[in-house]
């Protein structure tokens, strides 16, 4: 790739590393596909971890590796506590030392993904990769090894281009990006910092994530009347009383999205989602079930906060059931437990990483770059958390099927998303010799 006249402003060392990039592209798609044939579900990273580590390895960055101990940081504000053995699953950190006086940046992707299950939905078995059209296919394609190798590669090409930095370049593969958030959490609060973050996960060309809303994680138990499944008459089922509970749950959803949100928080498309992730009730095939669980999730805006919302779910919860013949002598159980979190805002029109980011990306991928807010969660709120960090979620490029059958991207999209990073390390850490 040659830059256009119009992108004359951009670092000579930058152009030799765009062309590198455009060059061995092919190579990259290869090396993504190499790491998707490893299967790294969440609980599972250890080896797709070793992997990232013998290619931070190559580049020469100064390695770290740690496990995400509980005694080490469940006592953290954002911490979601889990089940999941933490041995052999490390963080992955690499640091490119600058040689000083410039600005440090993180980069960070997630290692881990979602399960594949039912695997008799997708086309191809889903930890064999595969190319088909200008995609390739596997879980984890998009969401999010592809940022990961998008990383690498981009430092390498800018290590072939003869690019020092004056500021830290400090690389972040994290685990537990999907069910917690506790990887980049964890990578905060052992001191692997800077002073801007680009999470490369997510989002297609042009789309860049700077807030998102509030999440929080609930889960409902119903108790029925039990007896035979022949007995029709009488008696309630607790699974049939839980549908009956997220159908009111979904309007009260509505409702509450009518109300405005705070009068500077950007527009957002549903942003007060309310979704069943998981239900299990029953207990024998020839009895009506007694017990009932749903686990749900809710997003909200602000003015309101996770406080707030619990108030509201459980008033909406006790007003249904005192309207209802069984539930009101038999109320649902709820529990607060697992994600929960308060909306982010992270973008400042006036901040120069937002600014920089946003000509730079222009400048190499050909589109302008849309800031967004979220209506989910994602890594990007542990950027706030504890003082502020100007952060941006944005790549890893054009792709579908994120938690679904038929994950794929499609490789083409890749070079722009590389390319910026590239480009905007330069800007952002400065190039040794540079005034």
């Amino acid at each position: 790739m040659t830059l256009a006249s119009s992108h004359a402003d951009l670092e000579v060392v930058t152009r030799r590393a765009l062309d590198l990039l455009a060059r061995d592209h092919t190579a990259t798609v290869s090396q993504l596909a190499d790491l998707l044939a490893i299967p790294s579900p969440v609980g599972q990273e250890g080896e797709a971890q070793d992997w990232v580590a013998r290619r931070l390895t190559e580049l020469e960055l100064e390695l770290h590796q740690f496990e995400l101990d509980p005694a080490e940081f469940a006592h953290l504000p954002g911490w979601l506590p889990n089940d999941r053995p933490h041995r052999g699953r490390p963080n992955v950190i690499g640091i490119w030392r600058g040689s000083g006086g410039g600005r440090s940046l993180v980069l960070n992707a997630h290692i881990d993904t979602v399960p594949a299950d039912p695997v008799e939905r997708w086309t191809s078995d889903p930890w064999t990769p595969r190319f088909s059209g200008g995609r390739l296919y596997a879980r984890g394609a998009h969401d999010d090894k592809a940022g990961i190798v998008e990383i690498i590669a981009a430092l390498r090409a800018l290590q072939r281009a003869g690019f020092q930095p004056r500021g830290d370049i400090i690389v972040q593969s994290v685990i537990e990006d999907e069910p917690t958030g506790n990887g980049t959490l964890a990578c905060a609060a052992r001191g692997f910092n800077a002073e801007a973050a680009w999470v490369v996960d997510g989002t297609p060309l042009g789309e860049a994530i700077v807030n998102h809303c509030g999440q929080i994680q609930f889960f409902i138990t119903t108790y029925g009347s039990g007896g035979s499944i022949v007995d029709k008459v009488s008696g309630y089922d607790a699974i049939q009383l839980a549908m009956e509970v997220a159908r009111e749950l979904e309007a009260f959803a509505r409702r509450a999205h009518q109300q405005p949100p705070a009068p500077d928080w950007p527009a957002v498309a549903n942003p007060l989602h309310f979704a069943v992730s998981r239900i299990a009730g029953g207990e024998w095939f020839a009895s009506r079930p007694q017990k009932c669980t749903l686990e749900c999730c809710m997003a909200f805006n602000p003015p309101e906060t996770l406080a707030g919302m619990r108030e509201r779910i459980a008033a909406a919860l006790a007003a249904f059931a005192q309207s209802h013949p069984w539930l009101r002598d038999n109320p649902p159980v709820l529990r607060f437990e697992g994600l929960a979190t308060e909306p982010v805002r992270i973008y400042r029109e006036d901040h120069p990483f937002f600014r920089e980011l946003g000509h730079i990306y222009g400048a190499t991928a050909g589109m302008p770059l849309r800031w967004l807010t979220l209506n989910a969660w994602c890594d990007l709120r542990h950027f706030s958390l504890h003082g502020y960090v100007p952060a941006v979620l944005t790549g890893p490029g054009n792709g579908g099927g994120d938690h679904g059958p038929d994950e794929y991207i499609e490789t083409d999209s890749m070079l722009p998303v590389m390319q910026a990073l590239a480009a905007f390390t330069v800007r952002w850490c400065g190039q040794t010799g540079d005034n």
